[in-house]
């Protein structure tokens, strides 16, 4: 939420209609009402890692795509049933309902999950 408030974005509560969690910029640099497309995502990593010595280079096949990849490794190696892996990846079965794949609901138990799992990376 700190860091919401520092980029001039509005709060995200449990009241928050259809929020918005990374809204795509304007070209005046201002926030959409828009999300952010992944190609918005994975160009603000690469510039991220730039900023801290990364090479141009060695970003070639960096994406937002990668961070899934990561957080799916992290899930896995501590434990988290492949089933809340897959939900957090929206990767379900195919026979799987519409409800079940769009229902926000069900990410809230395995993001908990990956919030500790996160926290003990952290820690170390």
């Amino acid at each position: 939420l700190e860091a919401r408030s520092m980029a001039g974005l509005e709060p995200i509560s449990s009241d928050t209609r259809n929020p918005v969690i990374w809204p795509k910029q304007t070209m005046e640099c201002d926030w959409s009402i828009l999300p952010a497309a992944p190609s918005d995502l994975s160009a603000a990593l690469r510039n991220a890692l730039l900023k801290y010595g990364w090479q141009i280079e060695d970003l070639q096949n960096v994406s937002s795509h990668s961070c899934k990849a990561t957080l799916s490794s992290f899930a896995a190696k501590r434990g988290m049933p492949e089933a809340d892996r897959r939900v957090l990846g929206y990767h379900l079965d195919r026979g799987t309902t519409t409800v079940k794949s769009y229902g926000r609901d069900n990410l809230a138990a395995p993001l908990r999950q990956l919030d500790v799992i996160l926290g003990e990376v952290i820690t170390g």
